[in-house]
């Protein structure tokens, strides 16, 4: 997935979507949560990190065999100061409840 890339930030950028649970959006959730992660001034180790993190959830969604039409894997992001929220929920579960620091 490409994105545009902005010189100057317009504001905090929270994230938060509902995506299929099937496996082949995992890189996409990935790469956007790292994209987020950027744009707050995370180091790029870092945000791969965090997106490592978003697709191993994402994917245990999909292991744990609740593909199949009508479930979703519900994804948000969100900052606060220095830290960076995640959540991944799926059939009101969480697979993943993760903050962040950023590294100075």
């Amino acid at each position: 997935m490409n994105m545009p890339e902005t010189e100057t930030p317009s504001g905090p950028l929270c994230f938060s979507a509902q995506f299929p649970c099937d496996g082949r959006f995992c890189p996409a959730v990935a790469e956007l949560s790292v994209k987020v992660a950027l744009s707050l001034g995370y180091p790029e180790a870092e945000a791969r990190e965090f997106g490592q993190a978003i697709h191993r959830a994402f994917e245990e969604a999909v292991r744990q065999g609740v593909s199949h039409d009508g479930v979703h894997v519900d994804v948000t992001l969100r900052p606060g100061g220095d830290v960076l929220d995640a959540t991944v929920r799926c059939s009101q579960r969480v697979l993943l409840e993760l903050t962040r620091s950023r590294s100075h």
